[in-house]
């Protein structure tokens, strides 16, 4: 992305769900596709290419589940023992406010609700496993331009030690240490591998975190960006998985039963952005599983999503031959398997890409 050389035609933005789509060679798409990336950061990371001095696309395919634009900015990037006092954009004089008007309160004198427990958790899971995409992706300088208030204060705290090299690559340097990395390669790793050659040694992830990172990087640059992540699932774990899909389906629609609120304010600011740039919008939503269809939330979104459409001109909407698919071709249910990865492919080369 910072190369400043590549002229496709098209990029891919989404997440982990669109990054099983593999762009044909002939597209001249890439699939920058980033796992658990809020939809804040899409006009942030367009400019970051657009500055690095990449050829300008003439369109960004953003494909996506629908939750991942219409679910606003998110939660707050702030200490979790703050969540209940942040909102996203929040200045820092609104935050002292807002907190010493919550001093005032009797809420501050009684236990945190479950919900205000579940949200601090949640915010803890988060920054745990999902922080590097801030911290490694965007630089202190473009921090200053994304965030204000507490956000910015912790963002920035949390970046200085990343100026330093020794902290910012220290888990490779531990890599030095890894007997894995100095043992004989078992396999040459293969690049194409189909769906009944995913448990052989050339097509299982490395123990040596050195060879699967370049092995990874070889994947990416053959693939054109696409990566189904459910395909470096270990074998017990994918049939744990099957077994488990009853749950899986249960906790999937969960989530479901309430009554879903639409917020396109962040995917808006990507759509402001790209329209200045004079870039086209094209949106399409990932298959998802055929019991998700009854619930009726796909209907509601799509009306939602109506008046964006006369908003933004340069917004297009692009939809898949088939928009639900049967659980067996999802790993946990969210995510494709090698075979719901191969299906999709199918019907996104039908599209022209």
């Amino acid at each position: 992305m910072e190369s400043g050389v590549l002229d496709y035609k098209g990029l891919v933005f989404g997440d982990s769900r669109s990054m099983s789509l593999i762009p044909s060679r002939e597209s001249k798409v890439y699939n920058f596709s980033l796992p658990a990336m809020g939809a804040r950061y899409y006009s942030y990371y367009l400019k970051k290419y657009l500055d690095a001095g990449n050829q300008k696309p003439e369109f960004i395919l953003f494909a996506s589940s629908p939750g991942l634009i219409s679910g606003g900015y998110g939660d707050p990037i702030v200490d979790p023992s703050l969540v209940k006092y942040v909102q996203p954009n929040m200045s820092l004089l609104e935050y002292l406010k807002n907190r010493f008007f919550a001093g005032l309160t009797y809420k501050n004198f009684v236990m945190d609700g479950v919900s205000t427990n579940a949200r601090k958790t949640a915010s803890e899971i988060n920054w745990k496993f999902f922080s590097h995409r801030i911290l490694h992706l965007f630089s202190i300088g473009e921090m200053f331009e994304q965030y204000k208030g507490p956000e910015l204060v912790y963002v920035l705290s949390a970046s200085v030690p990343n100026l330093f090299s020794t902290y910012r690559y220290r888990k490779a340097l531990l890599n030095v240490f890894s007997y894995e990395n100095y043992k004989t390669a078992e396999a040459v790793m293969k690049l194409d591998c189909g769906c009944e050659e995913l448990y052989i040694p050339s097509c299982m992830p490395p123990e040596s975190n050195f060879r699967d990172n370049r092995w990874i990087a070889e994947k990416l640059n053959f693939q054109n960006g696409g990566l189904n992540i459910s395909d470096r699932i270990k074998p017990q774990h994918a049939i744990l998985y099957q077994m488990s899909r009853e749950k899986l389906k249960e906790e999937t629609l969960a989530p479901y039963e309430a009554e879903p609120i639409f917020d396109f304010s962040a995917f808006e600011d990507f759509l402001k952005y790209a329209e200045t740039k004079e870039i086209d919008v094209y949106y399409i939503v990932m298959p998802f599983p055929e019991y998700i269809e009854p619930t009726g939330y796909f209907s509601k979104f799509w009306n939602a999503f109506e008046p964006l459409k006369t908003k933004y001109p340069h917004l297009k909407v692009l939809k898949f031959e088939k928009q639900f698919m049967k659980p067996e071709y999802y790993s946990d249910q969210i995510h494709l398997n090698c075979q719901g990865a191969k299906l999709v492919n199918e019907m996104f080369y039908k599209l022209g890409y």
